[in-house]
């Protein structure tokens, strides 16, 4: 959905024209979870994980105050809920003062 409009870094051409056609999409050698998890695009994993990665963003970036915790489409409710209480009682914390 959002290559298309140029917010997924790294994909060619040919990789974003391949996303709108079923026959070619699995294919077109496109990045997996992983490779983005790998890349910084996503933080995924415990919290002590995402506090550590988060920390590192902090790190590269002195000046950013603010960050967008988003879920996947789809995602139950219960489960964005879950994961953001989470997020806010073991992360969150460890970035305030």
């Amino acid at each position: 959905m959002f290559a298309p409009l140029g917010f997924v870094r790294g994909l060619t051409d040919d990789q974003i024209e391949a996303l709108g056609d079923p026959d070619r999409v699995y294919t077109a050698n496109l990045p997996t979870l992983e490779q983005a998890a790998e890349g910084g695009s996503w933080l995924i994993g415990t919290p002590e994980q995402i506090t550590e990665q988060l920390m590192g963003v902090q790190e590269r970036w002195p000046g950013l105050e603010e960050i967008n915790v988003g879920m996947p489409v789809g995602t139950p409710q219960s489960v964005i809920i879950e994961q953001l209480e989470q997020f806010a009682e073991e992360v969150m914390p460890a970035f305030k003062g």
